[in-house]
C-alpha cells in the first residue's frame, strides 16, 4: 500500500494524535535497561572521578577527629566493632564523650573493658541504621537502635536532643554514615553474665 492509496482521513487522525506515536517511536529507540546486578557502565569522563561517599572519611575516621571520643573508640576496637565504624553503614553514631564514660563508676568502666560482648552490647545501643542527620529530624522520633533499645530524638529551635539531653556536637558526615556526639550514656550498661 503507497502513501498515496492511504485515506486521507486515516493519515489525518495518525497526524491529529501524534503523542501516542511519538511515544511509542521513542519507546522502542530507548535502549534495553541493564540487569539490576551490574551498574549502567560510566562515560568515559567519569571513570576518573570517584563519587562523594568514596572520598569521604568512616564513621571511624571522624570518630577519632573529635578529641573527645577516645574512651568510645578505645571501648568500640575492644569490642570489635572497629570495623562496623568503617565499612558498614549507613548507620547513625550516637558516640558518648570521655566525660560521659567517666560519670560511670570506675569498676563499671573497667568491668566494661574486659567484657567485650557486654560492652558490644552496650554500644550497639548508640547505633541505628541509616543516616539520621538532624535536618531529617521532625518533632519527636523514636529508632530502634541495633543494641534493641529506643533512642528518642527530638529536634527544636535550640538543635538536636537525644533522649532529653542536648547533642554536643551533630551532623558530622561520614561515608557510612553520621555522627553525633553526647554527653552522656544512652542507655544503662547491660548486666553482666551469670556464671
Amino acid at each position: 500500500m503507497s502513501p498515496d492509496s492511504i485515506p486521507r482521513s486515516s493519515v489525518g487522525r495518525l497526524l491529529a494524535r501524534p503523542l501516542p506515536l511519538l511515544t511509542a517511536l521513542l519507546f522502542l529507540a530507548a535502549p534495553l535497561p541493564h540487569a539490576q546486578d551490574e551498574p549502567p557502565p560510566l562515560p568515559l569522563d567519569d571513570l576518573s572521578r570517584t563519587t562523594e561517599s568514596q572520598q569521604m572519611d568512616s564513621l571511624l575516621r571522624v570518630a577519632k577527629a573529635v578529641p573527645d571520643l577516645k574512651i568510645f573508640l578505645e571501648l568500640a576496637r575492644g569490642a570489635g566493632l572497629e570495623q562496623t565504624l568503617r565499612i558498614q553503614g549507613p548507620l547513625t553514631v550516637f558516640a558518648p564523650t570521655d566525660a560521659a564514660f567517666r560519670d560511670l563508676p570506675s569498676h563499671e568502666l573497667d568491668a566494661l573493658r574486659r567484657d567485650p560482648p557486654r560492652c558490644r552490647k552496650f554500644l550497639l545501643q548508640h547505633m541505628v541504621r541509616l543516616r539520621y542527620p538532624s535536618n531529617f529530624i521532625v518533632g519527636e522520633m523514636k529508632l530502634p537502635s541495633l543494641g534493641m533499645t529506643l533512642i528518642r530524638l527530638k529536634k527544636d529551635h535550640a538543635g538536636l536532643k537525644v533522649n532529653d539531653r542536648r547533642a554536643v556536637k551533630v551532623d558530622l558526615v561520614a561515608a557510612n554514615g553520621t555522627l553525633h556526639v553526647v554527653d552522656r550514656l544512652l542507655a544503662p550498661l547491660p548486666p553482666a553474665d551469670q556464671k
